[in-house]
């Protein structure tokens, strides 16, 4: 759900207070210039409705409705930027046109003027939050006079204005939220990481000497802790809000946000067949996050469409680039060498008509069979009874209670609006504490899937992995868990990491527009640590990894093809050669180069690579030859893309059946073709078997009536693995007994 919007006043100190650190350490102001520039960045790259003002106080000028000449009140407090949305100007202000100031300003006459502004400014806008975040190391002078009329200023009119203070580190022992004492209070103290473009919740400190500022490196003055001290009287007497570091502020606005969207209720009917129809809603629960193509416009200065102008110019990939009007451009698709023209009114005639909007149930099947590598569609929606109504309500309930007894999910027609193309969808559902709805997930057409057969690991005996290794596999993917064990929590939780693309797009987008001129840099370090592994579990592995490298093995393969024709190319005396005037390559030479010895079957030609063995073989080695062909042969169809190899498997075989007379292997033959059999009727090129006549030789058996004779027997084979998983899982709760 998108946030509402806010009303925020940053009030930054710029006094001289702000501009002393220790060596090595940035000033209080340098830390409070970044942690505001970052704060503005997210909300300008998160679309934020948000609107802001700029309160300086510590600077030369004086601008405030409040300023009193007479007796010297609420001076050196200038309003630098009114209350408005989010711009590159407020930005580029702070970047380039705002300087430390040189006088002293009291925090607490900033404060009253930011709570004027948002009173006189706000008092007639609906807003969700009105916030006033102060930028401050309370080093200047102040007078709490009248704090008992500021801390009721915060709530006057129920308004109810939050503080947020970012200064240096408070030991949180000493602060109280809402009135309460915190130090007991565990859960309060949790990190909570924030979705909004605010910063997020305040972290419990580790201990630290609280006289040392260890943003600056330097102690804290008197001034300092009496300004904190008046800080923690304000929280304690009422005001609602956080307190953080600068280092806390820095850390927590690194990265930037994507924009937050409100899910658009989608109104239908749930029907099925002609008498049930449901009244729903369907609300979008996740959907993937896309960087918008707006952004390429967003350094117009007048904020305009028009100050951008786009010239598109069409060529002909030619050597003259031959530029050609829009008007006598069309839309074509490439079938081979040639381009079919496609007209739009052909477009319009292949798209599917559809009347409007609909919901409609197809039929339910086991949840079973709606595995998820399945899903498609980049969202996943909520489908809910409509608000108000209880026979929708009562009727829906019903439905998802009835499925989810029966361990069944709905297959539905999804048409989102008129003219768009149905897409196919499960209901699966989804029962809460609070919640009795679908989860609505796209499913695929059947041309979409590609159906990939992978062979059984229990017919390559020689590849099946060792207990030893099977253990240290085990070992290294345990080493490499990402839940942090100390506090049950996952390492990456999805909900709070940033999308490493989105960082480095909108730091691009900053850097150039400050600078539209100079030239982009590398991916940041914020980014690239993004990127990089956990350094925990990448210890954690570093040992299990070298168990597996010494467990598994690898050799390199010579291709003894490529070694022969190197040989071969060795003996050419080219020395002799030049000094003849003509080559020197004898016949045996050229033959060697140019047809390379056959040592076994290969995969690119088995049937001639089979042949030529064949020719020069005798006794025992006519045997090993079939069976190299026989081994090809069962790894094409053991090959994902084994429909690609058709040809290679037909040929192959013909070629087996027609030399095994020859050979006297008619038998190892026909057991061969048992053997593969019931691998054969799984493959949907079967048909090219029996059009080919690949048969038993000798068996009085067409092939027509041995490919299609297995059916039952493939089914037979299939219950009976069945049957033995069971039975394995049975032994196995048994003995668990």
């Amino acid at each position: 759900m998108a946030r509402a919007k806010e009303a925020i006043v940053f009030c930054l100190d710029i006094g001289l207070g702000m501009q002393t650190a220790a060596p090595g350490y940035p000033t209080a102001y340098d830390s409070a210039v970044k942690v505001l520039s970052m704060l503005i960045q997210r909300k300008i790259f998160s679309e934020s409705k948000d609107e802001v003002a700029l309160v300086l106080f510590g600077c030369e000028e004086t601008a405030n409705r409040l300023a009193d000449t007479d007796d010297n009140s609420y001076q050196n407090v200038s309003l630098a930027y009114p209350l408005g949305n989010v711009s590159f100007d407020l930005l580029e202000y702070i970047s380039y046109s705002l300087k430390p100031g040189t006088k002293v300003a009291d925090f607490l006459d900033a404060v009253t003027v930011s709570l004027d502004i948002l009173y006189n400014e706000t008092k007639s806008k609906k807003l969700n939050c009105r916030r006033i975040v102060l930028f401050t190391n309370f080093s200047h002078e102040f007078s709490n006079d009248s704090l008992d009329g500021i801390i009721g200023g915060f709530s006057a009119d129920g308004m109810d204005i939050d503080l947020c203070v970012i200064g240096p580190e408070i030991d949180i022992e000493t602060i109280g939220l809402n009135g309460k004492d915190e130090t007991n209070d565990e859960e309060s103290l949790k990190d909570e990481p924030s979705t909004s473009t605010s910063l997020p919740k305040r972290r419990k400190l580790n201990h630290f000497n609280p006289s040392i500022d260890p943003n600056t490196g330097k102690p804290k003055t008197c001034q300092q802790m009496a300004g904190e001290k008046v800080v923690t009287k304000m929280f304690n007497g009422g005001v609602n809000g956080e307190c953080y570091s600068f280092s806390q502020a820095t850390k927590a606005v690194t990265g930037f946000e994507k924009k937050s969207v409100r899910s658009a209720a989608w109104k239908c009917h749930l029907t099925l067949g002609s008498e049930l129809a449901i009244p729903c809603v369907a609300y979008a629960k996740t959907k993937e996050a896309k960087l918008k193509q707006t952004w390429k416009k967003c350094h117009a200065k007048t904020h305009k469409t028009a100050d951008i102008t786009v010239n598109q110019f069409y060529h002909v990939e030619d050597d003259q680039h031959t530029e050609v009007e829009k008007e006598n451009i069309g839309k074509g698709y490439k079938y081979g060498k040639d381009i079919i023209p496609f007209s739009s009114e052909d477009d319009k005639q292949m798209k599917y008509a559809t009347e409007g909007k609909s919901l409609s149930i197809l039929g339910f099947t086991d949840i079973d069979n709606v595995p998820p590598n399945l899903f498609v569609d980049d969202q996943a929606l909520f489908v809910l009874p409509e608000s108000g109504d209880n026979a929708s309500c009562t009727s829906l309930s019903a439905m998802v209670l009835g499925l989810q007894k029966q361990h069944l999910c709905a297959i539905a027609c999804y048409i989102y609006r008129k003219g768009t193309n149905p897409k196919l969808v499960a209901l699966i559902p989804h029962i809460t504490e609070d919640n009795i709805c679908f989860v609505m997930i796209g499913l695929p057409f059947s041309e979409d899937v590609r159906t990939l057969s992978f062979a059984s690991l229990k017919d390559r005996k020689a590849h099946q992995p060792s207990d030893k290794q099977l253990q240290v596999m085990d070992e290294l993917i345990d080493s490499m868990d990402l839940s942090d064990k100390s506090n049950s929590a996952e390492l990456y939780p999805p909900e709070h990491m940033l999308n490493p693309y989105f960082q480095h797009t909108f730091q691009a987008l900053y850097r150039r527009s400050q600078n539209p001129n100079a030239a982009l840099t590398h991916t940041s370090d914020n980014v690239s640590t993004l990127l990089k592994p956990n350094n925990d579990v990448m210890e954690r592995s570093r040992v299990k990894l070298e168990h597996v490298q010494s467990s598994f093995s690898l050799q390199k393969q010579v291709w003894k093809k490529d070694a022969d024709l190197k040989e071969a190319w060795k003996k050419v005396d080219i020395d002799q050669a030049d000094t003849q005037g003509s080559s020197s390559i004898s016949g045996l030479q050229i033959a060697q180069i140019s047809v390379p010895t056959v040592e076994k079957v290969g995969t690119v030609s088995p049937d001639s690579d089979f042949i030529a063995l064949l020719s020069n073989a005798e006794g025992s080695a006519i045997e090993e030859i079939f069976k190299q062909l026989q081994k090809k042969i069962e790894e094409f169809l053991g090959d994902p893309f084994a429909t690609r190899l058709e040809n290679k498997i037909i040929v192959s075989l013909k070629t087996l059946i027609n030399h095994a007379q020859k050979h006297n292997q008619r038998d190892n033959v026909n057991k061969f073709l048992h053997q593969i059999k019931l691998r054969v009727l799984k493959m949907p090129f079967r048909a090219s078997f029996v059009e080919n006549n690949i048969a038993p030789i000798d068996e009085s058996v067409s092939a027509e009536h041995f490919w299609s004779d297995g059916d039952r027997a493939a089914d037979r084979q299939e219950d009976e693995e069945q049957e033995d998983d069971e039975q394995g899982a049975d032994e196995l709760l048994d003995m668990m007994d």
